[in-house]
């Protein structure tokens, strides 16, 4: 009886829902019809279950929580390993003397807020699965996608990276919705610093899409290859470690993914680099001068302190010690300056903000308001680093 109660418990827990996503219990007793792309036509297939519903506002400023449950809910339901009998499972079902069917899916229907940040997340995502399942996973229901949510993905290059190039009738849509208020780049990946230069052009068409004058540009252009070009060193020599290589076979290793966004509204310019790493408070405590240094201390304000017992408590700290210059790993003296560095773009901007999303710990750094830092209730798998930099108009 112990173990009934057991499995039972076990099973409600996985089946409850993050927040951030609205799905009803009912199901549809015939299933209702789906259009699915799979970057070559569209196929009209069933659906037994309504489908899940995102935030109408996927932001990680403004939204955070709502947004990082989303994202987690969507890695649990694209990543998993999906094998029968050996053989990757079809993403569409197919049996004999029934119409083709999908499991469930995600509605992109109501967000009226995509920003750069989750959209990249989603994409990388994606991507992962692709390489993962051998095929790309289909677009749902992508006409009915609302302005924002359509512009955004056909933008960043959603359809290329997942192996679906854009037909006619995906560019007739973007068309139809797209418009010219914001711009985004499409999505670059690597796994080294050899796409910095196509990551600087790509950001200089930005800049020039606000009109920044061209003298302010070539300046600020030579502190963002700085920035951007740390992120990516720093991804391919600290984010993929060989442990979580083994562990982990559908990691991508030592991949990095990187867009940006210009707003001509607020003349904003907005920067992200995303890896599917072992996060910066994963790998941080493990390595001895760090723990060494922090039992250390710790010892003195809190005797009998146990940093294996804390440290998924402090997510926050150990991005926030990571931002400090000086000693790393290797014990050299100045060495490890990339995230500081990136902090000082910020200054160089009218005013601007660094975000670090790592794991559960959240580290924000904005030129006017200073340092602002905490543990989150839900865990980005990996490491998510955002500039937002405000710049002049016509480089008054």
């Amino acid at each position: 009886m112990r173990q009934v109660l057991a499995k039972k418990a076990r099973a409600g827990s996985q089946s409850r829902k993050p927040q951030g996503l609205r799905r009803k219990p009912q199901r549809w007793a015939r299933g209702h019809v789906v259009e699915v792309w799979d970057g070559q036509s569209v196929e009209k297939v069933l659906c037994y279950t309504e489908p899940d519903k995102p935030p109408q506002r996927i932001c990680l400023d403004t939204n955070t929580e709502e947004t990082l449950s989303f994202l987690e809910h969507m890695s649990k339901s694209v990543l998993p390993k999906r094998f029968h009998n050996g053989k990757p499972t079809a993403w569409i079902h197919r049996q004999k003397n029934r119409p083709p069917f999908i499991g469930r899916y995600a509605g992109f229907e109501d967000i009226d807020e995509f920003s750069a940040a989750p959209a990249l997340v989603l994409a990388a995502l994606y991507d992962r699965a692709k390489d993962a399942m051998g095929t790309a996973p289909p677009a749902i229901n992508f006409p009915n996608w609302s302005p924002t949510a359509f512009q955004t993905l056909f933008e960043l290059g959603f359809f290329e990276i997942i192996g679906h190039s854009p037909a006619e009738r995906i560019t007739e849509i973007y068309d139809r919705k797209a418009e010219s208020a914001y711009k985004i780049s499409k999505i670059l990946s690597g796994h080294n610093a050899n796409s910095l230069e196509e990551a600087s052009d790509t950001i200089l068409e930005l800049l020039r899409y606000l009109e920044i004058d061209p003298d302010l540009s070539d300046e600020l252009i030579i502190d963002i290859n700085t920035a951007v070009s740390e992120a990516m060193i720093n991804v391919s020599k600290h984010a993929y470690p060989d442990w979580l290589l083994k562990e982990d076979g559908e990691v991508q290793p030592k991949k990095w993914w990187m867009s940006a966004r210009a707003d001509k509204s607020s003349n904003k310019l907005t920067i992200v680099v995303y890896d599917q790493g072992a996060t910066i408070p994963g790998t941080l405590p493990e390595r001895d001068w760090y723990r060494e240094a922090l039992e250390s201390l710790m010892g003195l304000v809190s005797p009998g302190f146990d940093l294996e017992n804390r440290k998924r408590t402090m997510d926050h700290e150990f991005i926030s010690y990571s931002m400090k210059k000086g000693k790393t790993q290797t014990g050299v003296a100045e060495r490890g300056l990339g995230l500081p560095q990136m902090q000082e773009l910020i200054d160089t901007c009218s005013d601007g903000t660094l975000s670090i999303l790592s794991r559960q710990g959240l580290y924000k750094y904005a030129r006017q308001l200073g340092v602002h830092k905490r543990l989150l209730p839900t865990a980005l798998e990996g490491t998510l680093i955002q500039w937002e930099l405000s710049l002049p108009v016509g480089g008054r």
